[in-house]
């Protein structure tokens, strides 16, 4: 056992791409997401308990559904939303995680205000109680992604990119150097 060895337990990273759409979740090293979670809530008029994220699978009456989605031009808006949706990707039903046993890596928008981050900082320590988290644009994600790839095959790498993000509700275009 780890505990017999002295060795440290190994800590799971968390990826959590955050769109305005799609909320995709999964963990570090693997190649594809574990899940795309609806990044809402939504109510419909028959039901008494809101369907958060996935669960709107379950609804059975659309006519009169009221929604809020999380994000709106790729900002978070609707942090409540966002908090919900975020426990039922973490929970049992998606992830099943621990979030004080592990480790964050969430996407941000580019030029993200700084109360913003703080707020997400805030939620991502005093509520989830993750251990660490890196936050940084899926535009740079990608570039490095690109990077790590060329680099592997022994390729040169481009001395600047230009990544364009369209996404539901946005479209960033940013170059990187």
């Amino acid at each position: 056992s780890r505990r017999e060895t002295g060795m440290a337990p190994k800590t799971r990273t968390v990826v959590v791409d955050n769109g305005g759409h799609t909320c995709k979740v999964g963990f570090a090293g693997e190649n594809d997401p574990r899940k795309l979670v609806p990044n809402l809530m939504a109510k419909a008029k028959n039901e008494r308990k809101p369907f958060i994220g996935d669960q709107l699978d379950a609804c059975t009456d659309f006519s009169g559904l009221q929604y809020r989605l999380s994000l709106e031009k790729g900002y978070p808006v609707n942090w409540e939303s966002q908090v919900e949706v975020w426990t039922r990707a973490f929970g049992p039903a998606v992830l099943g995680v621990n979030t004080a046993d592990c480790n964050l890596m969430l996407t941000t928008p580019p030029l993200c205000p700084p109360s913003i981050l703080a707020t997400l900082d805030e939620m991502v320590f005093e509520h989830f109680n993750f251990a660490s988290c890196c936050m940084m644009s899926s535009q740079v994600m990608s570039h490095n992604s690109l990077v790590q790839e060329l680099t592997s095959k022994g390729e040169s790498v481009p001395c600047a990119t230009l990544v364009v993000d369209t996404g539901f509700s946005f479209s960033h275009a940013v170059p990187i150097f």
